[in-house]
């Protein structure tokens, strides 16, 4: 009997410590670092209207994925870096008072560990900005997703793709997407 409380107080153990990793390791995956960093360092870029930091953020691949309310107006379904740095230059010069914001609080991060790839889903953002003296509101939600390069000292985290899923109607108030497209393309309409 003295054999069996020992193998129940061993396993009763060995459960608490699998509970406890578990539990830490999905703190971490729900709050991981390059995310932060990306996020962080994405709206310094926006509020400093530095398209040289934005663009140090993005991988040669990245493609911004369009709202279906802005394709339906006339925005492509996506674009790739270039048209996005392209943008976003356009954008900076006409604005000023830029501040980008996004919640630190999302639906769902997949971040398996010892993965390459980080995604988080429906991330709430918030743009203002003035164009000719108007303030310009974006707002809604968007997926990001970040991909490990390199190893060790050379590692980095770099977003491959942005999709911005839900925008916010409200009178007036326009998509991350569709005023990065205004301004590259000189569209009013949209």
């Amino acid at each position: 009997m003295p054999t069996l409380r020992k193998a129940a107080v061993v396993i009763t153990c060995l459960l608490a410590a699998l509970v406890t990793v578990s539990a830490c390791q999905r703190e971490s995956q729900s709050n991981p670092a390059p995310l932060q960093h990306f996020l962080d360092a994405a709206e310094a870029a926006w509020e400093s209207a530095d398209a040289d930091a934005y663009a140090e953020l993005l991988a040669p691949e990245f493609t911004f994925h369009f709202d279906d309310n802005d394709t339906a107006l006339g925005a492509p379904d996506s674009w790739g870096r270039d048209e996005e740095l392209d943008g976003v230059r356009k954008l900076f010069v006409d604005a000023a008072d830029i501040s980008l914001s996004f919640d630190r609080h999302w639906d769902f991060v997949e971040y398996p560990p010892d993965s390459d790839v980080l995604k988080v889903y429906e991330i709430t953002y918030h743009l203002e900005l003035r164009v000719a003296g108007e303030l310009r509101i974006a707002q809604g939600d968007c997926n990001i997703r970040l991909q490990r390069y390199g190893e060790g000292r050379d590692e980095q985290w770099l977003c491959t793709d942005i999709w911005e899923v839900i925008p916010y109607e409200i009178a007036g108030d326009t998509t991350w997407g569709r005023l990065k497209f205004r301004h590259r393309t000189g569209t009013t309409g949209l």
